[in-house]
């Protein structure tokens, strides 16, 4: 077993959205490792869970958010400078320390959003001296890519998916340098006990030594109904996509040849780079998008306020005429009045 320094330590689950993370950390807790129990809630389509704390979630899209861009493209070189992710480090840092310090075991953690944001959280597992072991989960791509569009047909379709799956996948194994585990999830549903004994040993050479990896293929986890992607395993369409797969294919666990892995990364990442002029563009045209979206949102909250004022207006207004009648009334009971007092003064 390697001797490791007794660093604070976290287990990060992530690869391309529908592909299995939520399956895997599942997995991870059930043998042993700590999960929030402030967990996002199912879906149709994750019925169990996703499995992502709500609040490092809520923090991943609001950095999103904040910097502009399309989760679904490729990220500027020069993001991590932004201001819009400069000022989430003292949240994330505070939020993340709590996290760990509640855990009773080696917290593990999950979002498809770390693959483009973990350089942002490498920043912060090293200012709070956490050692994190990376768990890249992998599906077939076309299978990934029929499951979100399904999941969200009206923002993605099929080549769309397929370069998700494309840039997901590169940035994870390109942000950690191929070092973690590569978990297919195919693996999972078909050689349940297998899989959970070679991660169990990758863990313990880590140090995690509280966690089990027997009778897990028996446990309520692994469901036959979620091996549903056999008859979607059709051949991709973007040519990069199949040899990244390809080698991906002979790279499991944690013994595998980095070396063969990273130059394929490297290959697609490059032709990525020959198109980084299109992506660029699309990202600017989403950001004057979501700025356009967040002017017509303070236009409408200001449009609602002044609907609020005209109406505490016209109530005023109303009540300003009541008491006009009012001292109508009194004024022609006033001037009656008068005219008797007059018609008395005549009388000595």
């Amino acid at each position: 077993m390697a001797n490791f320094p007794p660093l604070k330590k976290i287990v990060v689950v992530f690869g391309s959205g529908r592909s299995g993370t939520s399956l895997l950390t599942q997995l991870l807790a059930t043998m042993g490792l700590s999960i929030s129990e402030n967990l996002l809630g199912g879906h149709v389509e994750n019925p169990d869970g996703f499995f992502e704390d709500i609040d490092l979630l809520e923090l991943n899209k609001n950095i999103i958010a904040e910097l502009g861009f399309s989760p679904f493209l490729p990220f500027p070189a020069d993001w991590l400078e932004h201001n819009a992710a400069t000022q989430f480090v003292k949240p994330a840092r505070d939020l993340l320390e709590k996290k760990v310090t509640a855990s009773k075991n080696t917290l593990v953690v999950k979002d498809p959003r770390f693959s483009v944001l973990l350089p942002f959280w490498a920043k912060i597992f090293k200012l709070l001296n956490i050692f994190p072991i990376y768990i890249l989960s992998v599906r077939h791509p076309s299978a990934t890519a029929n499951s979100l569009v399904k999941q969200a047909p009206n923002a993605i379709f099929p080549a769309l998916a397929e370069l998700i799956w494309l840039s997901r996948t590169c940035d994870a194994l390109w942000h950690v340098s191929g070092n973690c585990f590569i978990a297919h999830y195919e693996e999972i549903l078909e050689q349940t006990e297998q899989f959970c004994t070679a991660i169990a040993h990758y863990l313990e050479d880590f140090g995690i030594e509280d966690i089990t990896a027997h009778g897990l293929s028996d446990s309520k986890v692994v469901k036959e109904r979620l091996n549903r992607s056999s008859a979607l395993r059709n051949e991709a369409v973007n040519p990069l996509v199949s040899v990244l797969y390809s080698q991906l294919l002979k790279s499991r666990h944690g013994d595998f040849d980095k070396k063969a892995l990273m130059s394929k990364v490297s290959e697609c990442r490059r032709a990525m780079e020959g198109f980084k002029g299109w992506y660029l563009a699309a990202q600017q045209a989403q950001k004057k998008l979501g700025d356009s979206e967040i002017r017509l949102a303070d236009l409408k909250s200001e449009v609602a306020k002044m609907r609020k004022d005209q109406f505490a207006m016209q109530q005023q207004l109303k009540a300003v005429q009541k008491e006009n009648q009012r001292l109508e009334v009194m004024v022609a009971e006033v001037d009656k009045l008068s005219g008797a007092l007059a018609g008395l003064s005549e009388y000595p």
